[in-house]
């Protein structure tokens, strides 16, 4: 299977503001990287990021390496590594001797087609370049493992799925007239953070998809696969495995492994699959579950015995090792805009720190449950070179699109004005530039065991 790297027209989404951006379909204004406000031509951009250091000057950096299995349209291809180049010389180059707190996770160990009433899940796989695809149409075909198991126990994919809402020059998924609202994004723009993250992820894990002694799956289901890139990692490195990856977005390719199947649907409601999972692997959902017991009761009911759930989630604030962020306004009030929203829309942001995920876990029927967390930095300012890796592609992330993590929250949600919202984002970039504050945000991850 061949591999594509991120198109440069995509990427440098990371590297200008969400403010006034044109579509990454049309051509494309880079802003200065120090101050979002004044746009610039891609090569002033190209430019100031061959010439000027980024908080600290990174000229080995990561972007030549990085791979991203999401399938961009084939003319996107010619000058993509340059454009992922761009966006991950960003970082700070500070060191630390600290870097011992982040090689690994502490831990510690605990000895203990979804649809109802015909909601919308469907086989249907998602179009190229985050455009939904019709349910209707001959994309997507079936391979030799989809045996339609799944499919036949799910209802057909409502046309409402297709039907993005549009705020603030963004779009989101649909309104299903349940109440289901979440705050982020499913364009492009979002699509291309996510999938940098995903590097962030495999660097901070040295190259493992999952943390679970698993062994040798033959059913996989990856809930809110987002992009898919995870999905698609993962069935290539598990050519036996049946994967089955859902979202509440169509936006996930149409060029896969011939193993893996997206399909259409919402973890809070109640599941149809027919046949159960031998692992269940869950990232990124923090923020999108209503009732993390009804949530962990379907998902096991989901496994076989002896199967096995993951759970991974990322704090929304951001934490220092050396410096107090008293001072720093913008990025206190970051985690209390999203927190906040979260709370507001019944889809809290911190049930893992709280411990509600590894409560729920117990009191679903869990054993061999294993709690870790990390520190994972955000900027290159670590001494150790997988971890300064790491951060690199952290902040590359989280740059290429904080104005769409933070806009529906606090626009939306919270009734701040939109301007107030792009404040908070321009404030926050600045703070995350900041070489003396050595940032970094909590991972967790949680994996548990249904008895055999």
């Amino acid at each position: 299977m061949s591999v594509c790297v991120p198109t440069a027209e995509g990427v440098s989404l990371a590297l200008r503001s969400a403010e006034g951006a044109p579509s990454r379909r049309t051509s494309q204004s880079l802003s200065n990287v120090d101050d979002r406000d004044e746009p610039s031509s891609n090569t002033k951009r190209a430019a100031d990021y061959a010439n000027e250091p980024q908080v600290g000057d990174h000229p080995n950096s990561p972007a030549k390496s990085v791979t991203n299995k999401r399938k961009r349209d084939d003319d996107d291809d010619s000058s993509s590594k340059e454009g992922k180049r761009l966006a991950l010389q960003c970082a700070s180059g500070h060191a630390d001797d600290a870097d011992a707190e982040f090689t690994s996770y502490g831990s510690r160990d605990s000895g203990f087609g979804h649809s109802e009433h015909g909601s919308f899940v469907s086989s249907a796989t998602g179009g190229r370049n985050g455009e939904p695809v019709n349910p209707n149409s001959d994309e997507g075909a079936t391979s030799d493992f989809d045996d339609g198991s799944d499919a036949d126990s799910t209802s057909s994919l409502d046309s409402k799925c297709l039907e993005f809402v549009h705020e603030n020059g963004r779009s989101y998924h649909a309104d299903l007239g349940n109440g289901d609202k979440y705050l982020w994004p499913n364009d492009e723009q979002q699509s291309e953070s996510l999938d940098i993250l995903h590097e962030g992820f495999l660097r901070f894990d040295k190259g493992k998809l999952y943390s679970a002694p698993i062994g040798n799956v033959q059913r996989v289901l990856d809930i809110g696969t987002g992009t898919g890139i995870w999905a698609i990692e993962f069935a290539d490195e598990h050519p036996s495995a049946h994967v089955i990856a859902t979202d509440i977005s169509p936006i996930q390719p149409n060029w896969t492994p011939p193993n893996l199947r997206f399909q259409v649907d919402n973890c809070n409601l109640e599941s149809t699959f027919r046949e159960p999972f031998d692992f269940i692997h869950v990232r990124g959902m923090d923020g999108c579950i209503s009732n993390c017991d009804a949530f962990m009761e379907r998902r096991y009911k989901d496994l076989n015995p002896g199967g096995y759930l993951e759970y991974r989630g990322i704090s929304p604030r951001f934490q220092s090792n050396h410096e107090s962020l008293e001072d720093y306004t913008d990025l206190n009030e970051w985690g209390n805009v999203l927190e906040d929203a979260g709370t507001k829309l019944n889809r809290p942001l911190t049930i893992v720190e709280d411990g509600k995920v590894e409560e729920a876990m117990k009191r679903a029927g869990f054993t061999n449950i294993k709690r870790t967390w990390a520190k994972m930095p955000v900027g290159g300012w670590p001494k150790d070179e997988r971890l300064k890796e790491t951060g690199r592609y952290h902040l590359a992330a989280l740059d290429c699109d904080l104005e769409g993590l933070v806009l529906r929250a606090a626009a939306g949600v919270l009734q701040r004005s939109y301007q107030e919202a792009i404040d908070l984002a321009h404030g926050v970039r600045r703070g995350l530039r900041s070489p003396k504050l050595h940032l970094w945000r909590l991972v967790t991850v949680i994996y548990g065991q249904k008895p055999e």
